[in-house]
């Protein structure tokens, strides 16, 4: 593996093992949302 290749996948590993809070709360029409303030634009719901 070369040295670039590596360091991305040591940062991705990095990033990949921290901790972000987790927002849920019901939906109104139904289901849940959940969102990582700490990733803006990071949402999902169902």
């Amino acid at each position: 593996m070369s040295t670039i290749n590596k360091t991305k996948l040591e940062l991705l590993e990095f990033y990949l093992a921290l901790k972000y809070p987790i927002t849920i709360y019901p939906d109104d029409q139904g289901g849940y949302v959940s969102e990582i303030k700490d990733l803006p634009g990071c949402f999902t719901q169902g």
